[in-house]
């Protein structure tokens, strides 16, 4: 829809908080609007919003007839755990990610810097080991690996 194709470009130019606003709204008077749309709203409520709207966008998630919508509504309520200092509920929500299917650097990323913060170094060591293993390129894989080499020596 030429709604989500929009937002897309509002966001790429940088003004999140207004494609979040923007798609609050359309979603509010035309909730069965493309899956896409919620999921772009996840996201930004995930990243920008109070936890209760951010929760509302994930169930509608959910609910989606898309499994790769529902399957990503389990990463982006683990970003929300760990965002708000719950991180074993973070943890839970990667294992039901996980189920759904194949591992993802990105998941792997968030997954190392939780059990850093949990004072398992090893751990997470491992975990962005496989991360890096899918994305050489992962960015916070690699952030992690070097700090947490460095507390080593």
């Amino acid at each position: 829809p030429v709604q989500v194709r929009l937002a897309r470009q509002l966001g790429r130019a940088g003004d999140e908080e207004i494609v979040l606003s923007w798609l609050r709204e359309l979603l509010q008077r035309h909730p069965h609007e493309a899956p896409m749309a919620w999921l772009m709203l996840a996201e930004l409520e995930v990243k920008l919003g109070p936890p209760s709207r951010a929760r509302i966008a994930l169930r509608a998630l959910r609910r989606s007839n898309r499994r790769d919508f529902a399957r990503r509504s389990h990463l982006l309520e683990a970003k929300l755990e760990q965002r708000h200092g719950h991180p074993h509920a973070a943890l839970d929500c990667l294992r039901t990610f996980g189920e759904g299917g194949a591992e993802t650097a990105e998941a792997l990323s968030l997954e190392a810097e939780i059990l850093a913060s949990l004072g398992r170094p090893a751990d997470a060591l491992a975990t962005a080991g496989r991360a890096l293993h899918i994305d050489p390129g992962d960015v916070r894989a690699r952030a992690l690996v070097d700090r947490l080499n460095s507390r080593e020596e």
